[in-house]
């Protein structure tokens, strides 16, 4: 059986992106927890970084880059390394910046 972020052909998750985009005036709270979600799906989804890739969300996320809340900054950067890297690189970069 499909996931629910599987359902209707990914539905959740374009309802994410959509929160991402500039006309949407989400608050910094709303951006934050959309990006944070996506990066979870990036990495815990057996296919999610190549949904993610197919539906463009790497150009959603990474307009974020330059937002002028921190928080979201934040967001959008580890989001963005969640949906170029697998999870064994994600995995080293932790690693490395624990020591």
């Amino acid at each position: 059986a499909p996931s629910s972020m599987e359902q209707d052909d990914f539905a959740l998750v374009r309802v994410l992106m959509r929160l991402l985009d500039p006309g949407s005036s989400a608050d910094p709270t709303t951006l934050r927890l959309a990006c944070h979600d996506l990066g979870q799906f990036a990495t815990y989804h057996p296919h999610g970084r190549s949904v993610l890739r197919q539906l463009s969300a790497y150009g959603s996320v990474a307009q974020l880059l330059a937002h002028g809340d921190e928080s979201v900054r934040r967001a959008s950067l580890l989001c963005t390394q969640r949906i170029m890297l697998s999870r064994d690189a994600m995995d080293k970069l932790s690693m490395v910046s624990r020591n």
